[in-house]
C-alpha cells in the first residue's frame, strides 16, 4: 500500500480563505444556492438589501466578514412569541 493520500477536494476557495464561493455563501446563511442567485438580481435577502459581492470573470465571492455583518442586522429571539411580537411591531 501506498504511502501517499489523495488529497481530499474541498470547497475552499483558492483566491483568499476570507471568500466563499456562491454555494458556500448560501450554506452560510441558511439560503438554497438558488435564493443567493436571485438576490443578487433583486437586491433583497431575507426582506432586506442583500450583501454585498464581488464578481471575478463569471465566478462570485462573498467575504465571510460582509457575511456576518449582514446575518448580524437581525435579532436573536429566546422563543417565537418574542419574535412574533417584533414582526408584528415592525408592521
Amino acid at each position: 500500500m501506498s504511502k501517499y493520500v489523495r488529497p481530499i477536494a474541498l470547497e475552499v476557495v483558492d483566491i483568499h480563505p476570507m471568500y466563499l464561493n456562491s454555494a458556500n455563501a448560501a450554506k452560510f446563511l441558511g439560503y438554497t444556492p438558488q435564493t443567493l442567485g436571485l438576490s443578487r438580481h433583486e437586491g433583497t435577502l431575507g426582506g432586506v438589501e442583500s450583501p454585498k459581492f464581488t464578481k471575478r470573470g463569471r465566478q462570485i465571492f462573498y467575504k465571510l466578514s460582509t457575511l456576518e455583518a449582514w446575518a448580524e442586522q437581525f435579532p436573536e429571539h429566546h422563543h417565537t412569541t418574542e419574535a412574533l411580537y417584533e414582526m408584528d411591531q415592525i408592521k
